[in-house]
């Protein structure tokens, strides 16, 4: 997965915390829009599964993830393996620097990539500028979201669908939807990326708490550890 497709995967798990009533379609988009105002941090878990389009047997690699996102631009995301305790993915910010640490076998060093969180625009692989898309729906800037995505959101059972389509080719070369399940109140309980080339992102949250204190050093990482 790349840093983009991740810190997206984040911004979905940002989404929640609005009583739930019977409106029209518009007035939900809005009410889930202005429902970031009142987040400041979310945390937990999921589960990913990665299904890949030439792969005939339609076997699913598994992943399990800690997170957490603290407005506007920090974050940790670390991705395990069930059966192999040694390897280890992160993608951290703590709103100055961001890191990708890759730890391949338990005892060797792992490979630590830096850059500034100010001066590359958020830029990800492939000329994704990834933080302009989390600015956005943080600073509950419609104009901005409906720029960069085609929205759509419905009712779903007991809960809601959000649908996501981007309109910015580089990130359409990664992403061609998105969809966001959310329960009752909003939360988000599972996630799904579809590509261009068939591969899919299959997300299920399994814990997540909204507007608790996180503490600072969950964001750094310090190297040679």
């Amino acid at each position: 997965m790349t840093r983009a497709l991740a810190l997206l995967l984040l911004l979905m798990l940002f989404l929640a915390y609005v009583p739930a009533a019977d409106s029209p379609a518009g007035d939900l988009l809005t009410r889930l829009l202005k429902a970031q105002q009142t987040i400041t941090s979310v945390s937990g878990r999921f589960t990913q599964r990665n299904l890949r389009a030439d792969d005939p047997e339609g076997t699913a690699s598994l992943h399990e993830a800690t997170f957490a996102l603290q407005a506007p631009d920090k974050y940790n995301l670390v991705y395990t393996k069930p059966g192999d305790d040694e390897w280890r993915l992160r993608y951290c910010s703590d709103g100055v620097v961001r890191k990708e640490v890759t730890q391949m076998f338990a005892g060797q060093e792992p490979d630590v990539v830096a850059s500034p969180v100010k001066g590359d625009g958020g830029t990800g692989a492939g000329g994704v500028d990834i933080g302009r898309y989390i600015s956005a729906f943080l600073r509950f800037d419609p104009v901005a979201v409906n720029k960069d995505f085609i929205v759509a959101i419905a009712t779903a059972g007991e809960g809601y669908r959000l649908d996501l389509l981007p309109r910015e080719a580089e990130l359409a070369r990664q992403v061609q939807s998105i969809s966001v399940d959310l329960d009752a109140n909003f939360q988000t309980r599972g996630i799904r990326f579809d590509d261009p080339q068939g591969n899919r992102i299959v997300v299920n949250v399994t814990k997540a708490v909204y507007n608790d204190g996180i503490p600072p050093g969950t964001f750094t990482h310090a190297d040679g550890k």
